[in-house]
């Protein structure tokens, strides 16, 4: 699925059987798997909330357990603010909390698209703002990092974040 995503060629009735067959039986795969799979659901433009729901709250179930990669968190937030879907309290907690575990491994691009996901939903987060604030401005990795897109999705999240 990903590759069809990739290249913008999205065939409804493959994604509707694949995600169909997916979805009955979650367990042998992995959260990177869950991530990306969120990722090219919602490229392709394959409009399936519940599918996106229920992954999500599958990869969120699984962050007290698993290994992650800050691309994965910063796909499913992704994922979730360019549908506009409102997951349940408990994902926006767990990813958040694991955001923050993670945050000296996250790349500019990748806290911005972060950020910009929980500002999209609405979402308040103090204590994530204020560490990636911190972060931002102490990381010279970071600031080595900045290109106007990712300055410009910071600034909406934060300022969104004080509204």
């Amino acid at each position: 699925l990903w590759g069809f995503a990739k290249v913008r060629a999205p065939y409804p009735a493959l994604f509707r059987a694949a995600t169909a067959h997916i979805l009955s039986d979650l367990a042998p795969f992995s959260s990177s798997n869950l991530s990306t799979l969120i990722w090219a659901v919602v490229t392709a433009q394959q409009h399936q909330p519940e599918v996106v729901q229920r992954l999500v709250e599958e990869f969120a179930s699984r962050l007290d357990t698993c290994e992650v990669k800050p691309v994965e968190l910063t796909n499913l937030m992704w994922g979730l603010a360019t549908t506009k879907l409102h997951p349940k309290a408990f994902v926006l907690v767990a990813v958040g909390g694991r955001v923050l575990d993670l945050l000296g491994d996250f790349k500019l691009q990748e806290l911005s698209i972060t950020c910009w996901s929980y500002s999209r939903l609405h979402a308040r987060f103090d204590k994530l703002f204020a560490c990636a604030a911190t972060h931002l401005c102490s990381s010279s990795s970071l600031l080595q990092q900045i290109h106007p897109q990712g300055m410009a999705n910071l600034l909406w999240a934060f300022e969104k974040q004080t509204a």
